[in-house]
């Protein structure tokens, strides 16, 4: 069985092998990444509107990509001995050579354009962003554990978060924080299925149930959950992917270093999220082949999990580049351990309790940076700073003088 399942990824579904990434003029966090990703000083960069990365280029390919680049007006950067390139240029000659390149043949074409495509389609879609509220129904999760241990209060406090706005109401019943133990399948099923028993009788109630088992998932899809949320991209437990196709339900993958026992031991990255980015795209594929549709995919780049206090912070301030995948981009920075780090500075890591503006800030970057989806414990307060950063982001030019 090879690292991704028992399941083959089909070679043009989400096009991991390109991983193409797109970001714009400006985006200094980006460009920073893409000069060295090619071993070269930024000021060597091509200047243009539009930046794309590939990778996984043949001598061929470079060649006719650095050809039709320049024909339509770009420019193109290539390291790695040819195997990658940053093509940059106006997006509507990016798209006229990626067109170009289609009609020739060239297998990274159609990877190329679509990126391309949904980045835009991203960037112009301004939707407003959901509330994910986090309900974890654990004794040991790492801010709200053992608050709501019966399946009276977690449902009280559901009540409430959707009172406060929560779009979803994401229902844990295993712990994911750094160094947690896996518990029982058994304990995670008295856990979790009165509370989205009780939950979904609520009309306008989503329910979300963060787990990485197939059992679970079965479980509380027949009852009426309407999302997973698999903090291992269905590499714990394979068989989920096929359990959610069969449901018709969403699926949320998300990149995770290792297991939650062990996933902050020493996290290395080439480039972060280049690195995840390929991984999510190969788990979109696997997940597209096992049944689940395209449309109802989401995908999180694990904020927390495995990476460092600056692969945080990176990935936050690229978050944009996720976009190109094309399925709406999760993300969960709610009182997170960077977030104390940050603040508490040489005086220790700021308590969960004074996480909350950190936690807002985090948000707010997120929606500016093309987040569709939030994952947050304090609902009300962030789902007032998803509304005022939406406003911000989507203000109209100013209208000209009569």
């Amino acid at each position: 069985m090879g690292p991704y399942g028992p399941f083959h990824i089909p070679e043009m579904s989400f096009f991991p092998a390109y991983n193409v990434r797109c970001f714009m003029a400006g985006e200094t966090g980006s460009m920073a990444a893409a000069a060295q990703w090619l071993e070269m000083d930024a000021s060597h960069l091509p200047h243009g509107e539009l930046y794309t990365c590939l990778e996984g280029l043949d001598a061929q390919a470079t060649a006719a990509l650095d050809r039709t680049i320049r024909s339509q007006g770009g420019e193109i950067a290539i390291g790695r001995g040819g195997t990658r390139a940053i093509a940059v240029g106006a997006a509507v000659a990016l798209a006229r050579a990626a067109e170009t390149l289609h009609a020739a043949g060239q297998p990274f074409a159609l990877a190329l354009s679509t990126a391309l495509r949904q980045y835009r389609t991203a960037r112009l879609a301004h939707t407003r962003t959901l509330i994910v509220g986090i309900l974890n129904v654990t004794p040991d999760s790492f801010s709200d554990g053992g608050q709501f241990l019966t399946s009276e209060q977690a449902v009280a406090r559901g009540e409430e978060m959707l009172a406060d706005g929560a779009d979803v109401l994401d229902i844990g019943g295993e712990s994911t924080r750094p160094g947690a133990e896996e518990v029982p399948l058994e304990e995670e099923l008295r856990r979790v299925l009165p509370v989205i028993e009780a939950l979904v009788r609520i009309p306008e109630a989503r329910i979300s149930v963060d787990t990485r088992r197939a059992e679970v998932a079965a479980r509380c899809l027949d009852v009426g959950a309407w999302m997973v949320n698999d903090v291992s991209a269905g590499m714990h437990d394979p068989p989920l992917l096929g359990v959610v196709a069969r449901a018709g339900a969403r699926l949320a993958l998300m990149h995770m270093r290792g297991v939650p026992a062990t996933m902050q031991e020493h996290p290395v990255y080439e480039d972060v999220v280049a690195d995840t980015a390929r991984f999510l795209r190969e788990r979109c594929a696997v997940a597209l082949e096992a049944g689940v549709a395209e449309e109802l995919l989401w995908i999180d780049p694990g904020f927390g999990f495995g990476k460092t206090v600056t692969h945080n912070l990176q990935i936050l301030q690229r978050l944009r580049e996720y976009t190109a995948l094309g399925p709406p981009v999760l993300i969960g920075t709610s009182r997170k351990s960077t977030l104390g780090r940050v603040l508490g500075g040489a005086f220790g890591d700021l308590p969960v309790t004074e996480r909350l503006e950190a936690t807002a800030a985090t948000v707010a970057a997120a929606i500016m940076n093309g987040a569709c989806a939030v994952r947050v414990h304090d609902v009300r307060a962030m789902a007032r700073v998803a509304r005022m950063t939406e406003a911000i982001r989507d203000v109209p030019p100013a209208e000209s003088a009569a």
